[in-house]
């Protein structure tokens, strides 16, 4: 039996559908930290779990 040789070719396409999402929250993220630096860099208290 003599060898064969297949080749496959796909194409993939796709289409970013989140619009700004991702954008609106980063901005809030942004925000935040910048109010979080204007009360002097405070950092929010350790939460300690027991499991």
């Amino acid at each position: 039996m003599s060898g064969k040789t297949i080749t496959a070719t796909a194409r993939i396409e796709a289409k970013d559908a989140t619009g700004s999402v991702f954008d609106k929250l980063a901005a809030k993220f942004r925000g935040l930290e910048k109010e979080r630096k204007s009360l002097g860099g405070h950092q929010a208290p350790q939460v300690h779990r027991q499991y």
